[in-house]
């Protein structure tokens, strides 16, 4: 197996292994530095790693999903007034009775 270290710097001892196709991570102080090169695809050998790094990739996923939805009850609001502006009228969700 060819090795090198183009872009990687993960100091002596490491278990993770470059080769001409993948790079693979056994350790968790590994995977950022390995993460960091983008010429090669990284195989994550640990399932301890494999586990947070999904949970990892789930919260980022969710954080755009609420930042979308966010950013859509601003622009919803943002129209509801200029319609009530427009049309002089209360479009708001509670109604004083009485």
């Amino acid at each position: 197996m060819v090795t090198y270290n183009k872009g990687i710097d993960i100091g002596v001892g490491s278990y993770v292994t470059v080769g001409t196709e993948v790079i693979l991570v056994k350790r968790p102080t590994d995977l950022a530095p390995a993460l960091r090169q983008r010429e090669k695809p990284v195989v994550i050998e640990s399932l301890e790693i494999q586990r947070s790094f999904k949970r990892y990739l789930l919260l980022e996923s969710l954080a755009k999903l609420l930042l979308i939805g966010w950013l859509a009850h601003l622009l919803s609001g943002v129209v509801q007034k200029g319609i009530e502006k427009d049309y002089r009228i209360d479009a708001t969700v509670w109604h004083e009775w009485g």
